[in-house]
């Protein structure tokens, strides 16, 4: 009887000891991961090179015996945001001279996967980059379009990040659109204004 009370005893021990180290480790996760938007940032990809080797099975149906060029499109993940451009059709040189303005987060990167579209079949990958946080800053901090290789022999990506405010700003400026955006990207309604009547 005194063994099944040790027992006892030392299991909710355990227990509690295991659960007061993973409530620490937890805890130091939330704090880790709390990432807060510190900004906005503007992603331009404006096209791709791919190697025709390593792509000349790719085709947009799945199944023709013959050589075809692949139908590409890109798929842009940062923390839960996710954007897609659209379908460059039967290309080995893909322009899609997409933007999309996402918020940016410090602390993740930007992870880029390069599909095949398919009609009959899942699309399938070709390659797949990874741009880290560091990387991420300094591409916003030079504001220079960059290639990107997508794979080994596989092909590349040319695209650009940029920061309309300051990445140590934490509230933009209420005429952001006019104060740091180029010309160009002034006439893409980026966000809803206000209608005034």
């Amino acid at each position: 009887m005194c063994s099944l009370y040790r027992r006892l005893i030392t299991t909710f021990l355990l227990s509690l000891v295991l659960t007061l180290t993973q409530a620490y480790h937890l805890r130091f996760w939330t704090v880790w991961c709390r990432h807060s938007a510190k900004s906005v940032c503007v992603i331009d990809i404006e096209g791709g090179d791919l190697q025709h080797r390593s792509n000349r099975y790719v085709d947009r149906f799945g199944f023709l015996p013959f050589s075809s060029k692949p139908d590409p499109y890109v798929v842009v993940r940062h923390g839960s945001i996710v954007r897609k451009t659209q379908i460059s059709g039967n290309s080995l040189k893909p322009r899609w001279y997409y933007r999309s303005m996402v918020p940016f987060y410090s602390k993740r990167g930007f992870h880029i996967t390069l599909y095949d579209a398919q009609v009959f079949a899942k699309d399938s990958i070709i390659g797949r980059a990874w741009i880290g946080p560091l990387e991420a800053a300094s591409m916003i901090e030079s504001g220079e379009a960059q290639v990107i290789p997508i794979g080994h022999n596989i092909g590349k990506i040319r695209m650009r990040i940029s920061c309309p405010a300051n990445l140590k700003d934490r509230k933009l400026p209420l005429d952001y659109k006019k104060s740091v955006l180029p010309e160009s990207a002034q006439t893409i309604p980026l966000l809803k204004e206000k209608e005034t009547n």
